[in-house]
């Protein structure tokens, strides 16, 4: 029970050899502290954001009743604001240590800094990350645009939600609450990618003694995901194909019609076509040497450029000063990629609808199935397949290091198949080229046999 306190009455008090003392007095939350040792100080204890807190106001009888007692009230006004004493005076006292100018105890700096030193050293995805946690590059700093230090917040996120608040003061509770409210807005699998997110930057956030647990530790990924297999037919291909020749006649199109294409040719993964710049490309030997630093196994790639691939090279404009092939400022590739897809399948439907109309078909009835960009690398590879390329070679093409050459063959099987895989994606491109231009095709399945 609290009681009023006085400085006689102080005096008096003796330590207990065997525990601490704590007693209150009747300013809320106020205590006066005696250690064993006999040791004295005053402390206030609050809660805030759901957890209780101490915050050490000085020594006793250095720091007297009456400063105690209009300390612990201007901390209770700011702790009415919605302010946490104790976590800035932590965070202030680790910015000392450190010398660094930037608040570490606002989430959102926090996660500025996760990308900025971490996540873009250590992975070529860390624009994703970025997002996925809710950062943005900002648009007007053209020349800052690759700075995460300067990325805007995007409304909606998981910064945006809890930007404003320390760190460590974000609960497991939270984070679930969070994630449901993400499923039950459609998220689905993507809720599962931003947990991951959230994970890693709270684990990197103890590594920079920044908080001692991570909230996200026995929160499950919110949705169940199933393995995809979807393939895209012959008919599909083609008006695909074709709808991405009318995005790139398009002013906020053309960069993204020919990364699509060189997707479905090429085989390889989206952000490394993405990402694809001119000095990886040998027109000479019609190959691209995709770097291991981008190769998401972090191993080097040497990929045929078929005929049709080198055509859509040779008309993709370079943007003077610029080493990206697909970009639109030249300081990074083009981002977006979602919209675009969107508006390859508004233009995939309507011309799935002409040739309804030319057939008599009732064009309400015209539906596309859903896909995704990355089924443009299961489909040349089932593609490929189909028409008897060696499932090995396939993997070759694909940058695997599972299937055919995981564990033990893999470390013995160095033979690179580079013959078959030039014959492999010329195969698979003429088979493409065929399909989309409405001519007879002229690719013969090989029936076992390297290509």
């Amino acid at each position: 029970m609290s009681k009023r306190l006085s400085e006689p009455t102080l005096d008096k008090i003796k330590p207990d050899p065997n525990k601490r003392l704590e007693i209150p007095d009747t300013v809320a939350g106020l205590y006066f502290i005696v250690q064993p040792s006999g040791r004295r100080s005053w402390a206030l204890r609050y809660r805030q954001f759901g957890r209780t807190r101490k915050l050490t106001l000085g020594g006793f009888p250095q720091f007297k009743l009456g400063e105690a007692r209009s300390a612990a009230k201007a901390f209770l006004e700011r702790i009415d604001r919605g302010e946490d004493p104790a976590t800035d005076k932590q965070i202030d006292k680790r910015r000392r240590l450190r010398g660094e100018g930037i608040d570490q105890s606002r989430f959102d700096n926090v996660a500025r800094l996760f990308i900025a030193r971490h996540a873009k050293e250590k992975t070529k995805s860390w624009l994703t990350t970025a997002n996925r946690l809710g950062l943005v590059p900002d648009k007007t700093l053209a020349d800052r645009s690759d700075d995460p230090l300067t990325f805007v917040v995007r409304k909606g996120s998981a910064v945006d939600k809890w930007g404003h608040r320390p760190i460590e003061t974000i609960e497991r509770r939270e984070i679930i609450s969070y994630l449901d409210d993400l499923i039950s807005g459609g998220m689905g699998a993507g809720a599962n990618r931003i947990r991951a997110a959230l994970s890693k930057l709270f684990n990197w956030a103890i590594t920079r003694d920044l908080i001692e647990l991570n909230p996200c530790d026995k929160v499950d990924a919110p949705a169940v995901e199933t393995s995809r297999d979807r393939v895209l037919d012959d008919a599909e291909i083609k008006v695909i194909w074709n709808a991405s020749m009318n995005l790139s006649k398009q002013e906020l199109g053309r960069p993204f019609g020919p990364a699509f294409r060189l997707l479905m040719l090429t085989a390889q993964r989206r952000d490394e076509v993405i990402s694809m710049k001119w000095s990886e490309i040998d027109f000479v030997k019609k190959q691209w040497i995709v770097p291991a630093a981008r190769s998401k196994n972090k191993k080097a790639n040497v990929v045929h450029l078929s005929a049709a691939a080198m055509d859509i090279l040779k008309n993709t404009p370079r943007l003077k000063g610029s080493d990206l092939v697909f970009t639109t400022n030249g300081h990074r590739p083009i981002s977006g990629l979602s919209r675009a897809k969107r508006n390859l399948d508004a233009d995939v439907i309507a011309i799935m609808k002409q040739e309804a109309a030319k057939r008599g078909d009732d064009v309400t009835k015209v539906e596309l199935p859903e896909w995704r960009i990355h089924d443009f690398r299961r489909t040349a590879a089932s593609g490929m397949a189909r028409l008897g390329i060696r499932l090995e070679v396939i993997e070759k093409i694909l940058n695997h290091q599972s299937g055919v050459f995981a564990g033990v063959a893999g470390v013995y099987q160095r033979f690179e198949f580079s013959d078959e895989r030039t014959g492999a994606l010329e195969t698979w491109s003429r088979f493409v080229t065929s399909l989309v231009s409405d001519q007879p095709t002229n690719v013969v399945p090989i029936a076992g046999r390297g290509a």
